[in-house]
């Protein structure tokens, strides 16, 4: 029982970290983008 718990929870905590990861790369993204859209350089 205990072991089904470790595994669930080590998945959990997997996800956790593609989700940080894919939430830098959103916010590198959005801090370049966004003084451009901002300065008219990037029609929308």
């Amino acid at each position: 029982m205990i072991e089904e718990f470790d595994n669930e929870v080590n998945q959990i905590f997997q996800l956790m970290k593609v989700i940080q990861k894919q939430n830098a790369k959103l916010r590198k993204a959005r801090d370049i983008i966004l003084p451009r859209l901002m300065n008219g350089q990037i029609a929308v």
